[in-house]
């Protein structure tokens, strides 16, 4: 019986060495502590292109729990979140640095006509507001290009690059253009319609147009943008379709002065207006001969089943294109060719396929080496070529993406289930399942 209970008691002892010495890999004890070096965002996921959910101010103390690639996991707001690593130390920093006490603040005027106020230190940052030129505001530090500001009782961020110590003359406001009433100054459009915008943004939302010739009222800039009433509201409309002077009405539009044009683009989209918001009254293809009564901005006035239309300026020709067309090509020599540039990197606005392109750059001009010309435009590459069910996609086929927060997608089937595209800044130009995000159409360019 003893030698049971001893066996017992030997038995209990090993089963608490193994509880007392087995490591822990709960997060409290895997965690560990990392100061901000300066107000730095709070993401949903380890990458720049994460939504930006917050941010910790400098000198904030910070529970970690591990690394991903050049981010940080931390606890925010009780969920698992991640910063930037080189945002954090192992220090405490010094609070002789610009700290959010208010011995440590100072003034700064802004020199911009209307400057926005956003909630994180970020170009992406959302927009909470806008301040205006002269204005006096107190700041409590930067984080990177950003300045720290109190806004309607909260901390929000400024560029810096639109503040100054000295207070901007009044005597300077009209030709500044800055908001207020004394200095608005009178323009006229220059657009046959120009979309008037919420923000100053081409992805503002539009909250309506005004046709060529009308008289607003402006009140300063933002960017290539400038600040009018409309409806009663602040708005924004596109500087580069302004002019001091009215627009002579002698516009193109008699038979007498028309011209002769041919189509680049293997199917060009015809618009009721000259924009590329303008609805779509349908096609034309490549090669086709049409008549031309003058130019709107970047497009040009055509007849279109018996109406005046606008098709882009930029695929107008006044020789008939060569005969190499999408007939010639097949699909399989397209998609060997997209896939010549993976991991070249991805640019907002960008067309070259080694230096950098977006989506719809990227596919324009893989396209474009084959003889094949669809416009700049994620949303205006589903109406080119033929329509292709899904199912009966195939490699060369274009993938047309629905929009996300308002921005579509555009890539090459290269099939297996997989597409070629440039998707954003972190991933450049790679592969994914074709349909990992929500297709909204395939479009066929080949034979």
């Amino acid at each position: 019986m003893k030698k049971i209970h001893l066996v017992s008691m030997l038995l209990m002892s090993l089963c608490f060495g193994v509880l007392l010495f087995t490591p822990k890999t709960d997060d409290v004890y895997a965690s560990y502590s990392r100061y901000t070096t300066s107000s730095v965002n709070v993401r949903t996921k380890a990458s720049m292109s994460g939504k930006v959910v917050g941010s910790f101010a400098k000198g904030k103390k910070v529970t970690c729990y591990g690394t991903s690639g050049s981010f940080t996991k931390v606890k925010y707001n009780g969920s698992y979140r991640y910063t930037a690593t080189s945002y954090l130390s192992s220090k405490k920093t010094s609070s002789s640095s610009s700290s959010s006490s208010s011995s440590s603040t100072y003034t700064r005027y802004i020199k911009a006509a209307s400057l926005n106020v956003r909630k994180a230190a970020s170009n992406s940052g959302a927009i909470v507001g806008s301040v205006s030129k002269g204005t006096k505001v107190t700041c409590y530090g930067t984080s990177g290009s950003f300045t720290k500001i109190k806004y309607n009782g909260s901390y929000r961020y400024v560029s810096t690059s639109y503040l100054t110590s000295t207070k901007t003359t009044s005597s300077s406001s009209s030709s500044s253009n800055s908001s207020s009433s004394s200095s608005t100054y009178t323009r006229y459009i220059t657009a046959s319609s120009l979309n008037v915008r919420k923000k100053a943004s081409t992805s503002g939302a539009i909250a309506g147009s005004v046709s060529k010739g009308t008289k607003v009222t402006c009140y300063g800039k933002s960017g290539s943008f400038t600040k009018i009433k409309y409806n009663g509201s602040y708005c924004y409309v596109s500087t580069q379709y302004l002019s001091s002077s009215k627009p002579s009405s002698s516009s193109n539009n008699s038979s007498s002065s028309s011209y002769t044009r041919y189509i680049t683009a293997s199917s060009l989209n015809v618009r009721k207006k000259a924009s590329t918001s303008g609805t779509i009254a349908g096609s034309v293809s490549k090669g086709t001969k049409v008549t031309c009564y003058g130019t709107s901005g970047s497009f040009t006035k055509i007849k279109y089943n018996g109406n005046y239309c606008y098709v882009s300026t930029q695929y107008l020709s006044s020789s008939k294109p060569s005969g190499t067309t999408s007939s010639s090509v097949t699909g399989s020599q397209i998609a060997n060719y997209a896939l010549k540039f993976l991991g070249n990197p991805y640019v907002w606005g960008g067309t070259s396929l080694t230096n950098g392109a977006d989506c719809s750059g990227y596919t324009m001009s893989v396209l474009a080496h084959f003889g094949i010309y669809v416009p700049h435009s994620s949303i205006s590459q589903r109406y080119v070529g033929s329509s292709v069910s899904l199912g009966n996609r195939k490699a060369g086929d274009l993938v047309c993406y629905n929009a996300m927060n308002g921005i579509g997608h555009v890539g090459i089937y290269i099939g297996n289930n997989q597409v070629v595209h440039a998707g954003s800044t972190s991933t450049g130009i790679h592969i994914s399942t074709w349909n990992y995000r929500s297709v909204n159409c395939i479009r066929r360019v080949s034979k």
